[in-house]
C-alpha cells in the first residue's frame, strides 16, 4: 500500500520490553498498545511486522525471542535507524541487553544509522534512570550514534521524541 514507502525504523529489544506496545501507542496516539504480546510464526521472516506511523514512517516490529533476533540484521540493514527498547526495570537481563546493544550498534554504524535506546517502563517500580542505564550499557564504546531516552506508554511524547531523534540523527550524521 501507499503507507509503506517512507523511512523505515526497526524496533528491537528483548521479549517483553515493550516494542509492540510502543509502536501501537505511536500509531494510535494513546495507551491502546499496553500489554500486547508479539506472536512469532515460522519461518523467521514472518517474525517481522510493518506498521505505518504518522508522517509516513514505517515501523518494523521485530521479535525479541532468541529465534526472532536472527532477523534483526536484515531489518537493520534496510532501515534509516533503530529504536532499541529496554525494560528499565529488568536488571536481570541487563548483561544480555548490553551484548545485544553492542551487536545492534555495530550493524547500525555500518550504514550510518543511529540507535535510540528507549529506557522504557520508567513508571515501573525499581526502574533504572536513563543515566543509570547509560552507564550500565557502556555507551561510550558503542560504534553507532546512541542516545538513551526515557519513555513509558503513558508518556507518548517521549516515544515521539525518540522516533524524531533517530530519524533526524540519521539524516544529519549527528554525533553525540
Amino acid at each position: 500500500g501507499g503507507g509503506w514507502n517512507g523511512p523505515r525504523v526497526t524496533f528491537v529489544g528483548l521479549s517483553g520490553a515493550g516494542k509492540t506496545s510502543a509502536i501501537r501507542a505511536l500509531t494510535r496516539g494513546d495507551q491502546a498498545g499496553r500489554d500486547v504480546r508479539t506472536i512469532s510464526a515460522e519461518p523467521p521472516t514472518d517474525r517481522v511486522q510493518q506498521v505505518a506511523l504518522p508522517g509516513r514512517v514505517v515501523a518494523v516490529d521485530t521479535s525479541g525471542s532468541l529465534t526472532g533476533r536472527r532477523a534483526w540484521a536484515g531489518e537493520i540493514a534496510s532501515s534509516a535507524g533503530v529504536v532499541f527498547v529496554v525494560d528499565s526495570s529488568d536488571r536481570v537481563r541487563l548483561p544480555l541487553v548490553c551484548d545485544l546493544l553492542r551487536y545492534v550498534s555495530e550493524l547500525s554504524s555500518s550504514h550510518g544509522g543511529a540507535v535510540a535506546v528507549l529506557a522504557h517502563k520508567q513508571d515501573a517500580p525499581g526502574s533504572m534512570s536513563p543515566e543509570e542505564l547509560s552507564a550500565a550499557l557502556n555507551l561510550e564504546s558503542a560504534p553507532a550514534v546512541v542516545r538513551v531516552l526515557p519513555t513509558s506508554i503513558s508518556q507518548l511524547e517521549g516515544l515521539k521524541s525518540a522516533l524524531r531523534w533517530v530519524l533526524d540523527g540519521t539524516r544529519a550524521g549527528e554525533t553525540i
